[in-house]
This record gives structure tokens, C-alpha cells and sequence, in this order.
């Protein structure tokens, strides 16, 4: 299998948060799951103004492996200031995740760690088989790069979408790929 780009970086991110929504995915139905996170996701975002403070979509499906099947579909906004984030709820942000509820609209927290990160450029593929192809390259590359993978404890992988898709073309879109890793 090759990548569309084999090209795979290490970074290290400090923690950051992410406004998200989060939603059960049943019977595979990714589109229904996508539509309620948009749903409740988007006009919260324009109701309280906060597109100015947010960037970079992100998604995180939750598998046990990024190559299987899916529970949970959770798409977000990375929050660059968070003051008027807290204010839109009322200065009570409800959390999403370890020490939180397991679905519905909050803050998520990502913690700090070093990233496996692949730039992917064009379409999806059928039910997004070409991000389950980049996510299998990734983390058969990892021993390579004396890595593995290191889910869990505020850190999971999960896409950014760096381009509008509603605005480009589908041969000009760029995702990139993120796995947390952690030295062998």
C-alpha cells in the first residue's frame, strides 16, 4: 500500500481544547452520525459568534483500531481563546470524555504528546477507505520510526481537515492524519 504522501512528520503539541460534539454511531450510518454532529455543532458555533475563535475542524471516530468500525463520531473546533467559549455556556462547559458525559455538546481536552502526522490530499474513497488506508500506513510505519501508538489518557486519532470542502474541489482537499505515539 503506499500513501498518497509517505512523507509521515513528528510533532509534539502541547494540550489544547477542543469545543466538540459527540453522538453514537448505529449501524454504521457515518452520514446520520455526521449529521447530527453539524446539526448541534454549527448553529451553537453562529448563534454565540465564536467562529472568530475557533479553527481547524478535527473529528475522532471511536474504534479500537482506526481501520475498524465505528462507536462514536465526535467533530470539533480547536479553541483559540476560550473566554467567550465559557460564556456561551453560561461559564458552565460541560466536559466530554474520561471525566465527563459520554455524548452531546462540550469542551474535550487533548492532552499533550508527541504525533504521527500525515498529510492526505484529495477525496475520502468509498465510506472513507482511503483515510483507514493513511491511518493503516501511519501506524505500519511507526516501529520505523522507533514509535507506537499511545491511545488513550486524552489522546486519540483523529483527522484535521485543513481545507473547506464545501469551497474546493475533491482532488484539492487536505486532511491530515494524526496518531499519538510514544517512544519504543
Amino acid at each position: 500500500m503506499s500513501s498518497t504522501n509517505s512523507s509521515i512528520t513528528l510533532t509534539h503539541v502541547p494540550a489544547h481544547k477542543i469545543l466538540a460534539v459527540r453522538t453514537p454511531v448505529h449501524k454504521q450510518d457515518i452520514a446520520a452520525a455526521c449529521g447530527t454532529v453539524f446539526g448541534t455543532l454549527n448553529p451553537f458555533i453562529e448563534t454565540h459568534s465564536l467562529r472568530p475563535v475557533l479553527s481547524s475542524f478535527g473529528i475522532r471516530t471511536e474504534t479500537d483500531d482506526p481501520t475498524t468500525l465505528a462507536k462514536a463520531y465526535e467533530m470539533g473546533m480547536l479553541i483559540n481563546d476560550e473566554k467567550p467559549v465559557v460564556a456561551a455556556f453560561d461559564g458552565k462547559v460541560p466536559l466530554i470524555g474520561a471525566a465527563g458525559k459520554d455524548e452531546g455538546l462540550g469542551l474535550r481536552v487533548v492532552q499533550e504528546g508527541e504525533w504521527a502526522v500525515l498529510v492526505h490530499k484529495g477525496g475520502y474513497g468509498d465510506n472513507f477507505s482511503a483515510l483507514f488506508d493513511e491511518f493503516k500506513y501511519v501506524v505500519g510505519a511507526l516501529e520505523g520510526l522507533g514509535r507506537r501508538r499511545d491511545d488513550g489518557n486524552g489522546r486519540w486519532c483523529h483527522e484535521r481537515y485543513m481545507t473547506d470542502c464545501s469551497k474546493v474541489k475533491v482532488e484539492d482537499w487536505v486532511t491530515e492524519i494524526w496518531v499519538p505515539v510514544r517512544k519504543m
